[in-house]
């Protein structure tokens, strides 16, 4: 009986051919919380590369098997997609928490 494999390069496979609509709005309600709690700039580049791994790992897989990522533009537009998702939330957060700090200025 053959054992499953563990390597990296399995686990990043299953996580994209299982990606479902769940999964960007929980990069959405991180990047959140990240331009919440974390302010310009940080924020939003902790927002943007919550899956800032997934290219590297891709780029490593393409050495390990050259034939393995014959469509890597679209996947890379698709892990810019992501990220931007991310960005979106941290935006969103950011507004909130400077019109909250606004709203604070302007009662005091």
């Amino acid at each position: 009986m053959r054992s499953p494999s563990h390597s990296v390069f399995v686990l990043l496979a299953r996580s994209i051919k299982h990606f479902a609509f769940a999964d960007l709005f929980l990069l959405f309600v991180a990047g959140f919380f990240w331009g919440f709690a974390k302010g310009w700039p940080q924020g939003i580049f902790a927002a943007f590369f919550q899956i800032g791994l997934l290219p590297i790992l891709a780029i490593g897989e393409v050495f390990k098997d050259p034939t393995s990522h014959n469509l890597w533009p679209l996947e890379f537009v698709m892990y810019g997609f992501m990220g931007g998702v991310g960005a979106f939330g941290a935006a969103l957060g950011l507004a909130l928490k400077s019109s909250r700090i606004g709203a604070r200025q302007t009662t005091a």
